[in-house]
Order: C-alpha cells, then sequence, then structure tokens
C-alpha cells in the first residue's frame, strides 16, 4: 500500500545517504558533508522507525478492522439467514391465511346454502301449515255441512215416516170401513130369501 510505498523509498534513500556518507567519510575530504549526510541518514532512520511504528499501529488497527469487519460479516449472515428465515415463515403463513380464506369462504358458502335451504322450508312449512289450515276449516265447514244434512235428513225421514204412517192409518181405517160391508152382504141376502 502507500506505507509500504514510502518505506520503500525511505529505506532507498537511506541506503543512498548511508552510501554517500561511506564514501566521504572513506575519502576524509570534506568533514562538513560527512556529518550532514550522517545528520540525514540518522533522520531518515528515526522516520523510518516512526514509519514502522505507524505501520504496526495501523497493522492493529487493520487487526481491529478486520475483526469487526468479520463481526459484521456475522451480524450480516445472521440477520440475512434471520430475514430468510423470517421470508419463509412469511410465506408460509400467508399459504396458511390463503387456506383459511378458502376455509371460510367454503363455510359462507355453505352458510348460505344452508340459509337459503332453512327459508325454504320454513316457507314449505308456512305453507303446509296453511293449506293444513285452509283443510281444517275445509273439513269443519264439511262437518257441519254433514251435521246439518243428517239432521234435515232426519228431519225429512221423519216426515216421511209420519206420511207413511198416515198413509198406513188411513189404509187400515179404510179396509175396517169396507170389510163389514162384504162380509154382510150375503147374510142380508139369506134373510131376504128366508120368508118364501
Amino acid at each position: 500500500g502507500q506505507l509500504e510505498r514510502e518505506g520503500r523509498e525511505m529505506r532507498e534513500e537511506t541506503a543512498a545517504m548511508a552510501h554517500e556518507a561511506e564514501v566521504l567519510r572513506t575519502s576524509a575530504t570534506n568533514g562538513a558533508k560527512v556529518e550532514a549526510a550522517e545528520a540525514r541518514a540518522a533522520q531518515l532512520q528515526a522516520e523510518l522507525t516512526d514509519a514502522y511504528k505507524s505501520k504496526s499501529t495501523m497493522g492493529d488497527e487493520l487487526l481491529r478492522a478486520n475483526a469487526q469487519l468479520t463481526v459484521v460479516r456475522e451480524s450480516h449472515e445472521r440477520t440475512s439467514r434471520e430475514v430468510e428465515a423470517a421470508a419463509a415463515k412469511i410465506a408460509q403463513l400467508r399459504t396458511q391465511v390463503a387456506e383459511l380464506q378458502r376455509t371460510v369462504d367454503q363455510g359462507r358458502e355453505a352458510y348460505a346454502l344452508v340459509d337459503s335451504e332453512l327459508d325454504r322450508r320454513l316457507a314449505d312449512k308456512e305453507a303446509a301449515e296453511a293449506e293444513a289450515a285452509k283443510l281444517k276449516a275445509e273439513v269443519a265447514d264439511l262437518s257441519h255441512r254433514l251435521v246439518h244434512m243428517k239432521a234435515t235428513e232426519a228431519d225429512r225421514l221423519n216426515e216421511v215416516n209420519k206420511i207413511s204412517a198416515t198413509r198406513s192409518t188411513s189404509r187400515r181405517r179404510r179396509q175396517r170401513r169396507q170389510q163389514p160391508r162384504a162380509i154382510g152382504w150375503p147374510w142380508r141376502r139369506g134373510r131376504a130369501r128366508a120368508p118364501s
């Protein structure tokens, strides 16, 4: 990364400065340049040390970040599994709701049929009761008429019996009136011939 590239450049520059200082020290031509080169090399070494420390700190932070990322990934995976389980549960509940709705609809249809059948049977019952009441009234009327007819027939029979009895009495009376005459004529004729 960027830190490794800067460290590599600093190491290269430090190595170059150290080589230059060694050359200058060997030639011993210019002490000031040697000291400056050594100072620069020391500075670069210090910066390189700081860079290593920063790299170590950043490594620790990277490890912590990776750990947090692992936790986040695990949490995300767990959440994903929970979401999938919830989605499956929702789908199952929707299926159950659909089945219950079909059951409710079938129950409503059955109730409507039963209610219609009940209304029809109630109407039939009312019609039968009305017919029964009508028949009862007709039977009562017929019974009254029959009683009246029987009474009238009895009165007529009594009248016929009276007429028949009257006729029989009259006939017997006529027979009684006619019978002595029929018996008496020979006797009378016999008496009339006796003097001779």
